[in-house]
């Protein structure tokens, strides 16, 4: 047993310098391409900008998910707005990260799947506007929390990358000021 612990301490010691050693080969690499013009995008950056995607993505997914559950139509529109200001943010992001040469962020289908097969299940027994409108603004309040958290941890990205993933942040405070109208 004590084998094992000393085994799988030492291996996360070891990815840890690994991981470490590729973070400066990348600032080394990326010193170098900026030494010779070639457009690189820097990792805060990216960080931020796939966090932006994937909040944007699963507000877009909740939103189709519940819209086939709504009665009332002056939600679906304020829903449907709500997702339409989402793709925005999102192809923008994914136009920066296109610029820099980065990689978008990739859903994948089992996250998706478990992100409706959750809003399924909370709205097997009630499909009321009310209970609806809860349920997106528990998820905006947890797509605010995930944008803070990026910003913190990627302190590094630039003005732009910052300033859309505050625009993110203020349209999700305003989507709860609007849902809240429902509850």
């Amino acid at each position: 047993m004590k084998n094992r612990k000393y085994w799988t301490d030492e291996r996360i010691l070891l990815s840890s310098v690994l991981f470490y050693a590729h973070k400066q080969n990348n600032y080394v690499s990326e010193a170098d391409n900026m030494q010779k013009g070639v457009n690189t995008m820097k990792h805060d950056d990216e960080m931020v900008l796939k966090d932006i995607q994937k909040n944007t993505q699963m507000g877009m997914t909740a939103i189709d998910t519940i819209l086939d559950k709504i009665g009332n139509d002056e939600f679906s529109i304020t829903l449907s707005r709500q997702s339409l200001h989402y793709a925005d943010i999102h192809n923008r992001a994914l136009n920066r990260i296109l610029q820099q040469e980065g990689e978008g962020y990739r859903s994948s289908q089992i996250s998706e799947m478990m992100l409706k097969g959750s809003i399924h299940a909370n709205t097997a027994f009630n499909i009321s506007t009310e209970h609806l409108a809860e349920m997106m603004i528990q998820g905006s309040n947890r797509g605010i929390t995930s944008m803070w958290k990026s910003l913190k941890h990627n302190g590094l990205a630039e003005k732009e990358t910052v300033e859309l993933a505050k625009e993110l942040m203020d349209f999700e405070e305003k989507s709860i000021e609007a849902l809240k109208e429902y509850l």
